[in-house]
């Protein structure tokens, strides 16, 4: 398979399933972060439900949802704790750039293996030297190349600052931006979004109702071909505790109560009456506008 000009194997390619993280302030003295993930790692080989997408970024209290393509989210994760270890403090005021500056180092490293596979020289050479000495037409695609170069990964992080939740979402072009109730990753990103929109979900919710329209958003996210219906569910304290909640007990109570209050199969049984259907089919005639003289 071909990728931009560089020839991946397919079975090095991997679907972007989900993440989630959700805040909640139940009690404003031991604020919890709700994480969860489903556990499919797929590819053209097959599928397994064995992956673990939550991970410690080495420092207390701060942990990272992975999605993506295996080779970015591991060369991508050793730079994250690489950052998060060396900074001396982390708050809402350089929480980003430390991201931001991992994400850059994993997109230059990148560079460098495409421009020293074709050219067996490093992306900085290259930028120094390559205009004047390679032919405008090479120099000119690589460059191309080098600048749609994306990290085939997303990133939820989250964590604590002086006690306040942190959360962030990372995207393929080393973006990163902070997250106020929820954030999310990987294909099914976009079902599990319009889950908690629909619950109105905010950050002043409470732990009980948060872990259950958690679970409800990754059983909705689940319309997504690449997401799995195996489902891991932790509760981040601000100590950096983190308890499962996706234990067999637990999982069980969440789909109880997600049979009594989750969306409901349409019975095709239904029917409307050609009568009902004419009458709002019908456009009402409009009222004659009024003199005003």
């Amino acid at each position: 398979m071909t990728l931009w000009n560089l020839e991946v194997p397919s079975w090095e390619l991997r679907d972007m399933t989900v993440c989630i993280a959700a805040v909640c302030e139940e009690n404003t003295d031991d604020r919890k972060i709700v994480l969860c993930t489903d556990r499919k790692i797929s590819s053209a080989l097959g599928s397994a439900e064995t992956t673990l997408k939550s991970r410690s970024l080495g420092v207390e209290s701060w942990r990272v949802l992975t999605s993506g393509a295996d080779r970015d989210i591991q060369s991508t994760l050793r730079l994250l704790k690489q950052r998060f270890s060396e900074s001396e403090s982390i708050d809402e005021t350089n929480v980003l750039s430390i991201v931001r500056a991992a994400l850059n180092q994993r997109k230059k490293d990148k560079a460098d293996e495409l421009v020293n596979g074709r050219l067996a020289i490093s992306y900085s050479e290259f930028l120094e030297r390559g205009k004047k000495k390679l032919p405008k037409d090479i120099f000119r695609a690589i460059t191309a190349e080098v600048e749609l170069t994306k990290i085939d990964a997303e990133f939820v992080i989250v964590g604590y600052a002086y006690g306040f939740p942190i959360l962030l979402k990372t995207d393929g072009n080393c973006g990163a931006s902070i997250r106020e109730h929820f954030a999310f990753a990987g294909e099914g990103a976009y079902l599990a979004q319009a889950a908690l929109l629909s619950r109105a979900h905010n950050h002043l919710e409470t732990l009980g109702r948060t872990i259950y329209s958690v679970y409800e958003a990754k059983k909705f996210s689940q319309g997504a071909p690449s997401v799995g219906e195996e489902t891991s569910i932790t509760i981040l304290h601000q100590d950096g505790r983190h308890n499962l909640v996706s234990t067999t007990r637990g999982l069980a109570f969440l789909e109880e109560q997600y049979q009594k209050f989750g969306p409901k199969k349409v019975s095709r049984d239904l029917k409307v009456s050609p009568e009902l259907v004419e009458k709002l089919a019908t456009v009402p005639p409009r009222e004659p506008k009024k003199d005003s003289s």
